[in-house]
């Protein structure tokens, strides 16, 4: 008796280890096997990560015990439901395809923070605003007292910088100069050059106005601070602040289409817009560049009028 005993657990062990050595291989090579129909599949991955990291993993809505980033193995192929949750963020859920063999990858899942409250930042009655190039500053013109006023981006001062002449209704666009002391507006026909400053009693150069024949279509300021670059619905011109726009104009290009797109590429000083041209069949739109060069560097009006 106790011989059969030993006989029929070693012939038990020996089909166990028949028996689960290939299913260690299966599982170990990523496959997988279904016990319904026998069925043996590659399985497949989900690669996810989010920004920020951290974030719970939950699959088919349950959690993986896995926070980002994350791989999740052995998964049959198939439809899943993947749900991201961080603490103060919005959640993100999508369906996801596994396919055998294969890793799905899901790259810098963006989760957007929630929004605890809504910061107001101005004093004034604002009418519009413009971050500064350097972002560290806001500028925004005030219904109130037809003033331009600059603000810390964190809203901790506020210092009246400009008055302008008129209210800020009749300004088609206006633009802070990248260095931020200085204000180009245009209204009409006319192009207008301010000077900023927070101290009443500063010493600084004289506002100009610079009137061109036709109504305009958009400004810019030029690379190097001293140079405007003003779109008419006939040209494109370039003014020399120095001169307060009476020398040194220059026309770019003349113009068949009276409301051109326009882009100015700071960083290449390039200018780009669409112009109408003439053809035997008719007419059609093109997109230019202009080339202006590289940055030069001029001398400003405040350091000549130092010297």
């Amino acid at each position: 008796m106790y011989q059969k005993i030993r006989a029929i657990l070693f012939y038990l062990s020996i089909a166990v280890f028949f028996v689960s050595v290939p299913l260690s291989l299966i599982f170990s090579l990523g496959y997988d096997i279904s016990w319904i129909n026998l069925k043996v599949s590659k399985a497949g991955l989900i690669d996810v990560n989010t920004r920020p990291e951290g974030a719970q993993v939950y699959l088919n809505n349950r959690y993986t015990n896995q926070d980002t980033p994350a791989v999740l193995r052995e998964l049959k192929p198939g439809i899943y439901d993947l749900k991201l949750q961080l603490e103060d963020h919005y959640p993100w859920q999508n369906t996801v395809l596994v396919q055998a063999g294969r890793v799905t990858e899901l790259k810098e899942i963006i989760l957007f923070k929630r929004l605890p409250y809504l910061e107001k930042i101005n004093v004034e009655e604002v009418a519009d605003f413009a971050l500064s190039k350097s972002h560290a500053n806001v500028f925004l013109l005030s219904k109130e007292d037809n003033r331009v006023y600059k603000i810390d981006i964190k809203g901790k001062s506020s210092q009246a910088v400009y008055k302008l002449p008129f209210h800020p209704e009749r300004i088609k666009k206006w633009l802070v100069s990248p260095d931020e002391k200085k204000i180009l507006y245009t209204s009409g026909n006319k192009v207008y050059v301010g000077f900023l400053s927070a101290e009443p009693n500063a010493i600084l150069p004289r506002d100009f106005m610079i009137s061109v024949l036709e109504e305009t279509a958009d400004i810019f300021w030029h690379v190097d601070n001293e140079h405007i670059i003003v779109i008419t619905v006939k040209e494109i011109k370039i003014f020399e602040l120095l001169s307060q726009g009476r020398n040194n104009t220059i026309t770019l290009a003349t113009l068949n289409f009276k409301r051109p797109k326009v882009f100015y590429d700071t960083e290449n000083n390039c200018l780009y817009f669409t112009d109408l041209q003439e053809t035997s069949i008719g007419r059609y739109s093109n997109l230019y560049r202009i080339q202006l060069g590289r940055r030069q560097i001029f001398p400003s009006i405040e350091e000549l009028e130092k010297k």
